[in-house]
Order: structure tokens, then sequence, then C-alpha cells
């Protein structure tokens, strides 16, 4: 089944695939990151939604009007699915399904969405610009600009989070670069063949068995003649259920951004098994890296709560480890993006975000374009809400052993798990 709007030409255009799952929490933020990144709403979203997923708020906020239901059989084989097992390494905590078919799964969706692209080009006679590959479920931290002019054979990406290869969450670059990078499902049977080209051309030791999915996006942009160009700038939190097994509910990025906390500078990890998780400094990048040399506590990563004692500070790293900082650094005192999931008035903390600010549609539903974000309502836009604009603005971070969501009413469909979290009230 496929929704379309009135052909209209756009610059952009924006892959976006996956489960709502958390975008009830970050949403508005994703929203915001998105518009902030391209500088303006001249963009077009193209879709791939589960069959089990209708994407409520996704359509709400996001003016999401073409929209394809996700292929079922997926274009993946068991011969696929096989080949993957040889050398793809899978961790199997805290996951429903055999992440090597997720992967695949995920290979799919971005070509059937590149698919798309191809047939409102050719229906609309209009050639896209840049294109950008977009997640529901990570909460952007910081504002992140595309370059005015982008390099030929070239993929724009976070540099935290590589994991040894290069981040494969989220991706911009031009049209052209795209195309051949939404439509990796090919290659996965010449992993292989990928990896001793790598070996030999890049004069690696790298052995492809034991590798993921960011090993592959990489052997995959070397086949394709593609560079991968790593943004510092770029950091994310991810929302994913495997983030608040890990208790990062509480004392990870989403616990820090759903407290609100100012950072002068994050510190995020390239690999690991925190890796993307960035730990929040009060000093800048300059001095947190003088702090290290100097072996002093001038620069401590910290994140604010009250819990049931009152007020009580919660240290990442201990104040005794004073080992160099690992990964990217990148001051954020004048980009970071502040949490803002809206409650309805009088509803507990643990019933999750309220109606947030829906994207202006007209009669028929069609969503509405734009010329430039400042014609956006103010509501889409942190920095335009009063109580974001004042630095001092006051109110606690409450521990609570019900997150804010739960599994079945929003985060993920069916069960009823809760994990620990902690919640703001201004």
């Amino acid at each position: 089944m496929s929704v379309t709007t009135p052909m209209h030409r756009t610059q952009h255009a924006v892959c976006l695939t996956g489960l709502e799952r958390s975008f009830t929490e970050v949403g508005n933020n994703v929203r915001e990151g998105l518009l902030t990144l391209l500088g303006s709403p001249n963009f077009t979203i193209f879709g791939v939604r589960p069959a089990q997923d209708p994407w409520g708020l996704i359509h709400r906020l996001l003016p999401v009007d073409i929209v394809e239901l996700q292929r079922k059989p997926s274009c993946w084989s068991k011969a696929d699915f096989n080949l993957t097992t040889r050398w793809m390494h899978c961790d199997m905590k805290s996951r429903s399904t055999d992440c090597r078919a997720g992967f695949l799964t995920m290979l799919c969706d971005l070509s059937h969405c590149e698919q798309m692209i191809q047939a409102h080009e050719q229906a609309s006679g209009w050639r896209f610009r840049t294109v950008v590959r977009l997640r529901p479920d990570a909460f952007w931290e910081s504002r992140t600009r595309m370059p005015d002019q982008l390099a030929p054979n070239t993929i724009y990406m976070p540099e935290a989070d590589s994991q040894g290869g290069v981040n494969d969450h989220f991706a911009f670059g031009d049209r052209s670069s795209m195309a051949r990078y939404l439509q990796r499902t090919s290659l996965v049977g010449r992993a292989e063949e990928l990896s001793a080209r790598f070996q030999e051309e890049q004069r690696s030791k790298r052995q492809l068995k034991g590798s993921n999915s960011e090993v592959f996006l990489q052997l995959a942009l070397h086949w394709e003649g593609l560079r991968a160009e790593r943004l510092g700038d770029w950091i994310y939190c991810l929302h994913t259920r495997p983030q608040l097994q890990k208790f990062f509910g509480v004392r990870g990025c989403i616990g820090r951004v759903r407290c609100r906390t100012r950072c002068a500078s994050l510190v995020c990890g390239t690999s690991g098994q925190k890796s993307g998780d960035c730990a929040c400094f009060n000093a800048t990048c300059a001095d947190v890296r003088l702090s290290a040399s100097r072996k002093t506590d001038t620069a401590v990563p910290y994140i604010p709560y009250d819990g049931k004692t009152g007020q009580a500070r919660y240290t990442m790293f201990s104040t005794t480890n004073r080992q160099s900082p690992a990964g990217v650094c990148v001051d954020v005192g004048s980009t970071q993006l502040m949490h803002a999931c809206p409650r309805q008035p009088g509803s507990s903390p643990q019933s999750g975000c309220g109606d947030a600010c829906a994207w202006p549609r007209d009669q028929d539903g069609t969503a509405l374009t734009f010329a430039e974000n400042a014609d956006l309502p103010d509501c889409m836009f942190v920095d335009r809400q009063a109580p974001f604009r004042d630095a001092a603005t006051r109110g606690r971070c409450y521990v609570t052993r019900q997150t804010m969501f739960r599994n079945g009413s929003g985060l993920w469909p069916g069960g009823g798990d809760r994990f620990d979290g902690v919640y703001w009230e201004s």
C-alpha cells in the first residue's frame, strides 16, 4: 500500500525505516535534529513501515506522506543468512530475534527506500540533490549542519559508535553516493571478497570472521569507491531496549538527556561496549585533555538527579580514574539539544509523553510545505521555547522504579517489561 503527496520539488530526500519504538519520547528531538541538519524544511520523506507498526506518532510529527509497507517476505534468503553466520558476530543478550536477521532486514528496507526515491524522481522529472538516512529511535545530542558543498563519492556519518568500522546508524551524502550506500544488499554474499580486496589495498590484517555490521559497511564503501567522512560533532543517544537494560535509563546517556544535564563537552566512544554513550564534562575539550595530561580532577563527568534522599550526584567515571578520555570530544556549550518530551498536565511521570507539537496539515490531511525553518511553529524547536531559553531553568530529576515508558505502551509492542529510569519535573 502506498500513500503519495502532490509532486513538489524538494532538494533533500530522507529515508526513514524501522519500528517507532522510543520515537514516542524522542520524536520532537529527531525532527529538530533533521531540520537543523538540512537547515530548512525543504525535504521529502520516504518511509518503509513495518506491517506491525502503524507509525502513529511518526505520521503526526513528520511530513511522512510517501510510505510503503515493508516487503514480506524480505529480500534476503536463508542462504544469505547462512553466509552471515560465517563471519558476523551476533550478541544475543537482550535480543528477541537474531541480530543477523535484523541486519539483513535493515539492508532490504534501505534498498526498498532507494527504489521508492527512484520511482518518485522518474514520476516527477526531478532529481534530489542529497539523501539522508534517518533512524526514529535516537536522541540527537547536538545540532549538526550539513556542509553547503558535499564532496563527491563521499558518505558522511557520525564518528562515534564506529565499532571497529564506520557508523551505520545515520548517514547523508549526495544523490549518487547515497544510491550506492542504500543498495548494498547484493554485497552480503560477497563479504569475503570485499574483505580480501580491503586487506590487499589497505594493507590491512583485519579478519572478516567475528566482524559486525559497521565493519561490513566499511568494506562495502571501499568496494564501491566511496569515502567515509566521519563527523565528530554528530552525536546522539540511542534509546533502545539494550541501552535500558544496561541501566543507561538512569546512569547513561538516556538518563542524562532526560535530566536535561547541561554539558560543556561530551566525550563519545568509537568502539567498545559503551560506544556512543557519551560522557558529560563540565569543561571544554581543551580543558578535559589538559586535565587528563596533568592527572587532575578539574573536569569530571556528571549527571545530577534527585532520589529519595534528596540531592545526589552520580559520577559516571570515578574521580580517581585519571586515564586519558578515549573517543571523540566535542564542545557542545552552544549546540547541545535539551530533552523536551511533553506530558499531559496532571499526568503521572510514568505515563509517558503527552501530545507533541504536530506537523501542520491541510484539511485533507496532507502535510504542509514550508520554505524556511523560521516559518515553522515555535513548538518544533527547543531554543524557541521559554523553559529552554533560560540557562538557569530549574527543575529536578527523580529516580523511579518504573521508567517513563513500558514495553507495550509505545516503546515496544507487546509484553509488560519495566525498566529503571529517571524523569524530569520542572
